[in-house]
């Protein structure tokens, strides 16, 4: 990942590139507001003045997996092979419904609980994505946009990177994914108490050290063993 507009004076936008090779989407920095621009206003051309929709361009990126960003009554994510929206229901559990396409291949339209979803997403390409998602923009320094880098991005980025251990940003040096193995899953699903990171989307052989993440929502983040 390389930064080649280092500072800029009133930038129409404003990228906070992170250690794992994804990054964050400020909307006219130096405009003080209380809350993120949805979706649909980051679309608008009007937004960046520009004569296309910047957000669906970045998704066409080939370094680009998705885009992430809030609407009404939840997230949408943008990619490559098409578009579904999260939804939070009454009752706590998480929606997800593909309006054209599935780029985190979760497979199928339905509504579930946390640990539902990261049963079914555990072998999907980004497991646990539904709550991730939400978990992101639960803080309020995340970006009015997020997007996430594809493996073969991260991959080259994390040949290059030194060991360290520290926060989410952080390499092995090799490539950045957790064993999922069957009785891996078997016995995180039994405990309830183990879930995934953003982290553990970053690669596809080699392994995360093990509790680099903070607890979150009564489960404790991991990236592998």
């Amino acid at each position: 990942m390389s930064h080649p507009i280092i500072w800029e004076r009133d930038p129409l936008a404003a990228v906070m590139v992170a250690g794992n090779g994804s990054a964050m989407v400020y909307a006219r920095p130096n405009e003080t507001r209380a809350e993120r621009w949805p979706l649909s206003r980051l679309r608008d051309p009007k937004t960046f003045e520009v004569g296309f929709d910047v957000v669906a361009r970045l998704a066409a990126e080939p370094a680009v997996a998705f885009v992430a960003g809030e609407v009404e009554g939840g997230l949408r994510v943008v990619g490559a092979e098409g578009e579904p929206t999260f939804t939070t229901e009454e009752d706590g559990q998480i929606g997800y419904r593909r309006l054209t396409g599935d780029p985190l291949a979760l497979g199928v339209d339905r509504v579930a609980d946390e640990r539902e979803w990261l049963e079914a997403s555990w072998d999907a390409p980004f497991p646990d994505a539904p709550f991730q998602l939400f978990d992101q923009f639960r803080a309020s320094r995340t970006g009015d946009c997020w997007w996430w880098p594809t493996r073969a991005t991260t991959s080259a980025s994390a040949s290059k990177c030194r060991s360290t251990s520290r926060g989410m940003g952080a390499c092995s040096g090799r490539t950045c994914r957790p064993r999922r193995g069957p009785a891996i899953r078997d016995w995180l699903l039994r405990s309830g108490r183990w879930i995934c990171s953003p982290r553990c989307w970053s690669g596809s052989t080699s392994r995360c050290r093990r509790g680099s993440m903070a607890s979150r929502s009564g489960r404790r983040a991991v990236s592998g063993r």
